[in-house]
């Protein structure tokens, strides 16, 4: 079978220089070589400095945030209570008004039945004048008549005191309602005092309430703001400490060490063009995983027509490494890619009629061939 030509593979980078604008990256990749390790130990420190102030200021949000839930919880507590006690006030209240109702319609049958009473005297009155002035006229000849007016008097008198004694009671028991009335109504202002103390405590408290809201909510987002630059000054450390480690084992160092993108066989370029496409053809099995050779960060990763999907890694000093024909990836563009991290699985190789992978070597633009780097074939797995 046939592996990929050289054209060919010339063909995939200038398609992908054009598309991605690859020579700024490496432009950006030789300033970052460039750095030296103290520089980078030394923003590492910065950048540790800086987390330990924004934890210390994380935690004195948490406990401010914490406090203010505790705080509320309590005013929540008030309220409550507060709430209870005006259900008991109004239920009193309500009593007492029921009471007072009853008293107050007593009262009026009290005034009914004085009236009555009081009627019932002034009659007995215009009845016992006459007689009595009749008693008073009659001479010795008129005895009987006279016996008769007296026994009408002492009735009438009798059943006057009756009626005089029972008006005068129900003149004290209309004193005494009254008495109760005027209570109940002194009652019922304090009453009516305390619940209008109770509702402006409670209004009071459910302003506070929401100034706490409003003032958690306000240290809530703070809370999170500080959490999210914490983890941005995490991965900031992270990227440098990647880039401290690189620096010790830069890929120009590594030649005749690197692993191989992965096993299986490697198949032979046409004997016209050997060596000149520089790029080796895999046969592998349907879905063998795929693995960068060195660590990097991956700068292309799309399908190409012709190439399947293709995944680009770039590794510092203007060299980057080419996987073609790949099934499927489970990398991003711009991730940081460790050496024998997993970058995908193969996919169909047209070249070798089946599962299989393209690979590339190249500094700049120019294809390296890749076997001098690899180290011994006995490594491959």
């Amino acid at each position: 079978m046939q592996a990929l030509s050289r054209p060919a593979g010339i063909a995939i980078l200038v398609a992908l220089v054009g598309a991605l604008g690859l020579t700024g990256l490496v432009r950006a990749d030789r300033a970052t070589a460039r750095e030296d390790r103290s520089a980078i130990e030394e923003r590492i420190e910065r950048q540790k400095q800086r987390m330990e102030e924004n934890k210390e200021s994380l935690s004195e949000l948490s406990q401010k945030e914490e406090k203010l839930y505790s705080e509320l919880a309590e005013l929540k507590e008030r309220v409550e209570r507060l709430t209870t006690r005006m259900s008991e006030q109004e239920k009193n209240l309500r009593r007492k008004r029921r009471r007072r109702k009853e008293l107050h319609d007593r009262n009026k049958e009290l005034l009914r039945r004085t009236r009555e009473k009081e009627e019932a005297v002034r009659d007995m009155l215009s009845r016992l004048w006459p007689l009595y002035v009749k008693s008073k006229e009659l001479g010795p000849g008129q005895v009987l008549d006279l016996q008769n007016i007296r026994r009408n008097y002492a009735w009438l008198t009798s059943i006057y005191e009756m009626v005089r004694e029972r008006l005068a009671s129900l003149h004290a028991e209309q004193k005494e309602l009254n008495t109760n009335l005027e209570r109940m109504k002194q009652v019922e202002q304090s009453i009516s005092k305390r619940l209008q103390e109770i509702q402006d405590t409670k209004e009071q408290l459910l302003e506070q309430r929401l100034t706490y809201q409003n003032k958690l909510q306000e240290v809530r987002a703070q809370r999170l703001a500080k959490r999210e630059q914490l983890e941005q000054i995490r991965e900031t450390i992270d990227d440098l400490r990647y880039r401290l480690q690189n620096t010790e084992k830069e890929i120009a160092q590594l030649k005749g060490s690197l692993p191989w993108p992965a096993g299986g066989s490697v198949v032979d370029t046409d004997e016209g063009e050997a060596g000149s496409s520089k790029g080796l053809s895999f046969s592998l099995d349907e879905g063998q995983k795929v693995r960068s050779v060195a660590w990097g960060k991956v700068v292309y990763n799309d399908k190409l027509r012709g190439f399947g999907r293709v995944v680009i890694i770039l590794h510092g000093q203007d060299y980057y490494t080419l996987y073609a024909y790949l099934l499927s990836s489970r990398v991003e563009m711009g991730q940081k890619i460790d050496q024998g991290e997993t970058i995908g699985r193969a996919g169909f190789h047209p070249r070798v009629n089946g599962p299989g992978l393209y690979f590339e070597l190249r500094r700049g633009q120019r294809p390296i061939d890749p076997r001098p780097w690899l180290e011994d074939a006995s490594g491959r797995g």
